[in-house]
């Protein structure tokens, strides 16, 4: 190849990569944000961290918005995305970055997950690869210490059933969570009764209800999204048949729930918020390891205890990050 020519593929090339690769800085920023459900407290929370990075929304700053009641709105919705655009997308499950890799493969995608690596979105935590990052959620793990919560709980309890998503969100999350839970029920001496799926809002209630019939004493969810968007549902059924149900996220705790040990997803979202400053900044996904979460949080709330006729052992208050009165 003569000198002119390899100059001018070399200036093709660098005006075909975009200019968030380059880490150069347009107004407004524009990030597109891909879940399954609304979640106000994460979205909030991911706001606080960009603006404790110096983005402000508004003339400076755009999130642009898309939320997939059902796992086959995401190929559209990441397409729309991938035409607006946007600068970086934030996906919160592994199908929603599935989809944005396969319509919009050169948009940086920052995602919280529970396993990237099992779920093939990267190579290692350490070294990614590619053009994604993120945070990576402890989810399947925590099983085994929310039956054992259980029993300190209540020392006389005997069964236990999950509360499966069936729509097809973290299928993965779910199939490990629920051989997790079957290991952990045998080394604490619960009973798994089983597991009940819920595919539509007005299945919550009816799971609820079988599990109370059937004599099980208490409920674990199994992490999804889903159940965090429709919280106050989950919450209310729960306490309308007085089972005993421990929680993946504090949310659930500070609207009524009684107790959850899980991620801090407070934390998690601005932390992604520092993962998308550093990309506007000109730092290549591929080079930022994704962080694994170390902080789990124990948040109890008295007030629900006590309309449940459960009086909490004081070891157990003593361990809690957040005690609700």
């Amino acid at each position: 190849m003569r000198r002119r020519e390899a100059m001018h593929a070399i200036a093709a090339l660098v005006i075909a990569v975009p200019m968030r690769v380059l880490g150069q800085r347009r107004t407004p920023i524009r990030i597109g944000w891909l879940a399954i459900e609304p979640v106000a407290s994460n979205l909030a929370a991911f706001r606080e961290g960009m603006r404790e990075n110096g983005h402000v929304e508004g003339t400076e700053l755009v999130i642009e918005q898309r939320y997939a009641h059902d796992v086959s709105q995401f190929p559209p919705m990441a397409t729309e995305l991938a035409r607006l655009d946007v600068d970086i997308i934030v996906a919160t499950t592994s199908t929603a970055v599935r989809a944005v890799r396969k319509v919009a493969p050169r948009i940086p995608i920052v995602f919280v997950v529970a396993d990237p690596v099992a779920s093939g979105l990267v190579s290692s935590l350490a070294q990614p690869g590619g053009d994604m990052t993120g945070v990576a959620t402890l989810l399947a793990e925590l099983v085994g210490k929310r039956l054992q919560l259980l029993k300190e709980f209540t020392p006389g309890i005997h069964s236990f059933a999950l509360l499966n998503d069936a729509a097809g969100v973290g299928i993965e999350t779910q199939r490990v969570m629920l051989e997790q839970a079957r290991d952990a029920a045998r080394q604490v001496g619960i009973e798994l009764r089983g597991s009940y799926p819920v595919k539509k809002a007005d299945d919550i209630d009816s799971a609820f209800d079988a599990a109370a019939k059937s004599g099980t004493n208490a409920m674990v969810l199994v992490s999804s999204p889903w159940f965090h968007a429709n919280m106050d549902r989950v919450v209310r059924a729960a306490m309308r048949v007085r089972m005993l149900t421990i929680y993946e996220h504090a949310d659930f705790v500070r609207i009524g729930g009684l107790v959850s040990y899980g991620t801090d997803l407070r934390g998690v979202y601005r932390n992604v918020a520092t993962y998308v400053d550093k990309i506007l900044k000109g730092a290549p996904p591929a080079t930022l390891p994704v962080e694994q979460v170390r902080k789990i949080e124990l948040v109890i709330n008295l007030k629900t205890a006590k309309a449940l006729g459960l009086s909490i052992p004081q070891s157990v208050l003593l361990r809690a990050d957040e005690v609700i009165q």
